[in-house]
């Protein structure tokens, strides 16, 4: 950095340098992880600690204090060489801690696995993607893996219908399964293997025939029924254009996000009390499937399901906050 110098070497060779330098890092990281338990009171434990060695990374700020403080003659060489060795290498190690500790960001523990590489089923992996899920499509037909790998997803090959190939998609009872295929019969024996054999607990199928949809139902599926679905869209777009488009359109920066509150920090809080990362709002609010409509007084439930809309970066945000043990 311009005006900040030291001999390493001739400081080095001092006594007192050499204990300076590491009771200045412990203090370094003191003063920062200590008001960062002020964090546990939204966050966890994990979270809060990794946040106070993120912000123990400030080069410059304590460089441009030491040169000041020699300068005035407050301290000495020695000090002002160990107060900058101390701060390159928190300013180095720190985001490196931070990132071995922080919890990661995934969109949704288990990620997505389509069944059935359809056109359809590619633009939904392509959608699921920009919003951090973690897609792979598995199909039996080498043409349609091809479209999939085109499309920048992660495809495997998979007779679905055989429980061992279902397996290598590395499906656990957190994954939720799409299945898309066109058939209704290969789709219900794929379901039956989700379910029955692999626990999963959300699975959602194309349902072709709406004569067939009880044995889905049965199971626990969920169903999407291409004929009903349209004449939904039609009938939300005349009745309710405004507030269909927004949440059934792509538009780059925009989110329409779910979350499951169970961050205790935010329990018992009416809305009003409430700062959420930027623009981000909270449409809706599910509870013990009663809709709640959200109000300033309306206080937050362990376990509510809350409907976020906003900028991209700030309903990624607040969908970490309220979803954060």
């Amino acid at each position: 950095m311009m005006g900040a110098s030291f001999n390493l070497a001739q400081a080095a060779q001092s006594g007192d340098f050499l204990i300076l330098v590491p009771l200045l890092i412990v203090a370094f990281y003191l003063v920062k992880l200590i008001p960062s338990a002020l964090f546990r009171q939204h966050f966890s434990w994990r979270e809060a600690i990794s946040a106070g060695f993120l912000i123990s990374s400030n080069l410059s700020l304590v460089i441009a204090a030491a040169a000041i403080g020699l300068r005035v003659g407050e301290i000495s060489e020695n000090t002002n060489g160990a107060i900058i060795l101390t701060a390159i290498f928190t300013s180095m190690v720190s985001p490196l801690v931070f990132e071995k500790i922080v919890p990661p960001k995934d969109a949704k523990e288990g990620g997505v696995v389509i069944i059935g590489a359809t056109e359809g089923a590619i633009i939904l992996g392509e959608r699921l993607a920009k919003v951090g899920q973690n897609v792979t499509v598995m199909d039996i037909e080498a043409k349609q893996r091809a479209k999939a790998k085109d499309a920048g997803q992660k495809v495997l090959f998979a007779d679905a219908i055989k429980l061992e190939d279902i397996k290598d998609g590395n499906i656990t009872p957190e994954t939720t399964v799409v299945v898309t295929s066109s058939s209704d019969e290969i789709n219900l024996k794929i379901c039956r293997l989700a379910k029955e054999d692999l626990n999963v607990k959300d699975v959602i199928s194309v349902v072709d025939n709406s004569t067939n949809l009880s044995g889905f139902q049965e199971l626990g599926v969920r169903v999407v029924n291409p004929a009903f679905s349209t004449l939904m869209v039609l009938e939300n777009l005349i009745t309710h254009p405004t507030a269909f488009s927004l949440i059934a359109e792509e538009e780059d920066d925009l989110l329409v996000e779910e979350v499951v509150l169970v961050n205790r920090g935010f329990i018992g809080k009416a809305l009003r009390d409430i700062r959420l990362p930027g623009d981000a709002i909270i449409m809706s609010i599910s509870r013990n499937y009663e809709k709640i409509v959200p109000h300033g007084n309306t206080r937050l439930g362990f376990g509510d399901l809350i409907m976020l809309v906003g900028k991209k970066e700030s309903v990624q945000n607040t969908t970490w906050l309220l979803g954060s043990h």
